[in-house]
């Protein structure tokens, strides 16, 4: 469905303009699916949310690394992330048109303190950097 014109997909987002935010927001599960993303995700990675509710978490991070320097080593970082459930993670992705973005992930947590996921917040600092 199109909203103002975009290519944001609102079936991914089912709680609408909450996740409106500076923060690009990325919820995978364990089984290397996407869940959810936000507007700003997609804007941030130019990818549209309904394109990435097809695609496994390993191809949305191929798509990503593509637009970053040092490509290989952000997926080698990222695999080892995915494959430590219960870490935290945070680094700067620096990005081929000049932008840095600053990636936060820890696990979601739910029933009985089970591991069901990741949560990936990303905030673009390029504008902070400069200064």
């Amino acid at each position: 469905m199109k909203q103002n014109g975009s290519d944001y997909d609102w079936d991914m987002d089912p709680f609408g303009d909450q996740l409106a935010s500076k923060d690009g927001m990325l919820v995978t599960n364990n089984g290397g699916q996407v869940e959810l993303v936000n507007r700003e995700f997609c804007r941030m990675w130019q990818v549209t949310a309904k394109a990435v509710k097809k695609w496994t978490v390993a191809k949305l991070i191929d798509c990503m690394a593509s637009k970053m320097r040092e490509s290989e080593t952000v997926r080698a970082e990222t695999t080892t992330i995915l494959g430590r459930t219960n870490g935290i993670y945070r680094n700067e992705a620096f990005l081929d048109d000049g932008r840095v973005i600053d990636v936060h992930s820890f696990p979601m947590i739910g029933a009985e303190n089970k591991i069901s996921g990741r949560i990936w917040y990303m905030r673009d600092v390029t504008e902070q950097k400069k200064s």
